[in-house]
């Protein structure tokens, strides 16, 4: 046991290889089930792809996280900071009352009966 350090003699693959296998059969089989599923319930073209939402704005995704580690949660193209004499909404200057109305929910008995709801058969 102790010619190869740090390798077992019955696994010809490390941990990381077997994690990697089973993570690519994995997907093989969400992809093949997901293809069957879909072409089954009437899907055409690209909209068989499990997920095709998903994958198609992964790419975009994962470059907004890397732009989002590399700035460090800095500011990111496109966003500015609001100033404080501007919000959503605000037109009297923040004098407003919300005014909250309740409304009381009456029920027609003629519709609760024994069968819970469904009527009488």
């Amino acid at each position: 046991y102790d010619q190869f350090p740090g390798e077992h003699p019955m696994l010809p693959l490390s941990i990381g290889a077997l994690l990697l296998a089973l993570a690519l059969i994995g997907f093989c089989f969400y992809l093949l089930c997901g293809l069957i599923f879909n072409v089954v319930k009437g899907g055409r073209g690209i909209n068989v792809i499990p997920n095709v939402t998903f994958w198609k704005d992964l790419p975009y995704l994962i470059l907004d996280g890397f732009t989002f580690m590399f700035l460090c949660g800095g500011k990111m193209a496109g966003y500015d900071k609001m100033d404080e004499d501007k919000s959503v909404g605000d037109n009297n200057g923040g004098d407003e009352q919300v005014v909250e109305t309740k409304q009381e929910i009456k029920t027609d008995d003629s519709t609760n009966s024994d069968t819970g709801g469904y009527g009488a058969i």
